[in-house]
């Protein structure tokens, strides 16, 4: 596996955590670029081989569904894979 999707996982959830405790002085705005960031991932992702339905879906939930403002990116990103 070229891509390593364990390590994006820790670190979006660890990016979560310190944001949902920053919530009060944030706008969520950077919550929002990450989503998208995650997503654009996830499409990449999707074309590997050896990944597992578990670790997709684990990361596409990685995020709070408020993350994302549309989910068309998490939307082509499935496409993707079940293709």
């Amino acid at each position: 596996m070229l891509l390593d999707v364990g390590l994006v996982m820790r670190l979006v959830k660890r990016f979560v955590a310190v944001d949902e405790a920053a919530a009060a002085t944030r706008s969520g705005a950077a919550l929002v670029k990450v989503a998208k960031l995650i997503d654009g991932y996830l499409a990449e992702a999707a074309l590997e081989p050896n990944l597992t339905v578990a670790e997709f879906v684990a990361l596409a939930r990685a995020l709070p569904s408020h993350a994302r403002a549309m989910d068309d990116g998490l939307y082509r990103a499935i496409d993707t894979y079940l293709k």
